[in-house]
């Protein structure tokens, strides 16, 4: 799922997902982690089209992976980059598709009956490091 970013500012972030469990929708639903990977996309300073895939340490052998899983059984706010730094804004430029966020749901077949295949997003999250100040008001005609 690819998920275009609007009004990003030149700083860094936490770029973060909050992921809903399975029984938001089925109370009878199996609690079933998801495993996805997340890639980001933007426009760096020369103006070129980049991406930048996120990755985790695994906490069982502390070994760094580009999959991460949720907690299944609650509202779960999962940080895929902390301290990312977009070098450029797409603040003036909304129909700018370079500035993404992508989730691919990734397992094998072996990996069926451990992890969940449907992925329920609540909300993608994008918090500041630093205070950003607020900017004059646009006009939307320009």
């Amino acid at each position: 799922m690819k998920f275009r970013l609007a009004d990003v500012k030149s700083t860094a972030y936490d770029v973060c997902v909050v992921l809903l469990p399975q029984n938001i929708t089925d109370p009878e639903a199996a609690a079933k982690p998801y495993q996805f990977k997340a890639d980001i996309g933007y426009i760096d300073e020369n103006g070129a089209k980049k991406s930048y895939t996120c990755s985790w340490i695994d906490e069982k052998n502390k070994k760094q992976t580009k999959f991460n899983t949720n907690d299944p059984l609650h509202v779960d706010t999962v940080v895929l980059a902390k301290d990312f730094v977009f070098p450029t804004c797409n603040w003036y430029e909304q129909t700018n598709e370079h500035f993404y966020l992508t989730l691919t749901c990734s397992m094998s077949a072996a990996e069926n009956k451990k992890y969940s295949r449907p992925i329920y997003i609540d909300c993608i999250l994008l918090k500041p490091k630093a205070k950003i100040e607020a900017d004059e008001p646009r006009d939307e005609r320009e």
